[in-house]
This record gives structure tokens, sequence and C-alpha cells, in this order.
């Protein structure tokens, strides 16, 4: 009954595949995604556009899509690979294989190669991603960060500025001080030299008076 069981879910599997064409299927996959990923790992103009539409697939539901759509691949891939390894091991055990079960074989072969290869590449897309995220994040950090110092290193100057002005006010305070007192200090003479004028004027009087008495 079992046997039963696998022959009839095999047999549907690979009606199935055959059904959907799953070499072209699977050919077309692999160059969709060859081209993403060269387009990801050179710089050209593609590649915004593209990170743009991939980041637009992991909003919503799309996370689940396609996580969905990668653990049916990776089934069917699995499956795929049991049906080789089960036809090899009756080859193994001496079995005769018709050239249909060749044929079939070599089909499924090269349905599971491009299928392994197409999720590798699904992968590799998906860490290309991920490292474009780690980067533009890290760059936005990096001008944070940058902005910040810019931001700190200006208010440090001003407070700079602002330090100097204050230390040139109270400089010319000082100065504005000492040119008051050099000021009264010249009054003072002045007033000084205004008296000794009239002591002089009036020893010279006394003298001349004198002088003239005699």
């Amino acid at each position: 009954m079992i046997n039963f069981l696998k022959n009839n879910c095999n047999n549907f599997l690979f009606c199935f595949q055959k059904f959907i064409k799953m070499t072209n299927l699977l050919l077309t996959l692999v160059f969709v995604e060859m081209t993403i990923v060269l387009i990801l790992l050179f710089n050209n103009p593609l590649r915004n556009l593209v990170i743009k539409v991939l980041d637009k697939m992991k909003e919503g539901k799309g996370p689940v899509i396609s996580k969905t759509i990668a653990a049916t691949l990776f089934v069917v891939f699995i499956s795929i690979s049991y049906n080789v390894i089960e036809i090899q091991k009756y080859f193994w055990e001496g079995g005769v294989l018709n050239p249909t079960d060749e044929v079939l074989m070599e089909d499924q072969i090269l349905d599971a190669t491009l299928l392994g290869f197409a999720l590798f590449l699904a992968l590799v897309t998906y860490g290309l991603l991920y490292h474009f995220e780690a980067w533009k994040k890290a760059k936005g950090h990096a001008a944070k960060e940058s902005l910040s110092s810019g931001k700190r290193a200006d208010s440090v100057s001003v407070e700079a500025a602002v330090k100097e002005n204050k230390l040139l006010k109270k400089e010319l305070l000082e100065e504005k001080k000492k040119v008051a007192t050099y000021e009264k200090q010249l009054v003072a003479l002045t007033k000084k030299n205004e008296d000794l004028k009239t002591f002089l004027e009036e020893v010279t009087r006394q003298i001349s008076s004198l002088l003239t008495s005699l």
C-alpha cells in the first residue's frame, strides 16, 4: 500500500512538473536571478531601481508569499532529488534502466540542478540586499555622527567666540579705567602746573618790588 502511494505520488509529481514545463520555468527563473545578482553586484543606473522594487516586495504580505514560494521550491527540490536517488539505487541494485528511465532521470537531474541553483541565487540576492541595508544604515549613522560632530564643533567655536568676546570686553573696560585714571592724573598735573605758575609769578613780582625799593 505504501509503495503504491509512493508510486502514485511520484507519478503525479512528474506529471505536474511536465505540465508546467518546469525546466523552462527554472531556466527563466535562473536567468532572471542571475540578472538581478549582476545588477546588484556592479554599480549601474538599474541598481537603485531593483533595490526599491525588492524593498517594496518586503512590505505587506510580500515576505509571507516569498517564504511560501521558497519553501515550495525547496520541497520540490527534495522530492526530485529523492526520485533521482531512488532510480540510481534501483540501478545500483542490479536493475536495468530502459531509455525512458534514463531520460526521466536525466531530466530530473537537470531540474534538480536548476532548482538548487535558483535557490542558491535567491540566497545570494537576499545576502546582497542585507548587505546594502546594513551599508545604508552605516552610512546614515556616519552622516548623523558627522553632523552631530559638526554641530558640536560649531557650538564649541561659538562658545570660544563668546569667551573671547567677554575677554575683549573686560580688557576694553580695564583700558577705559586706565584712560580715566590717566585723565584724572593729567587734570591734577595741569592744576599743579597752574598753581606753580601762579606761585612763580607771585615770587617774581615780590622780587621785582624788592629790587625797586632798593
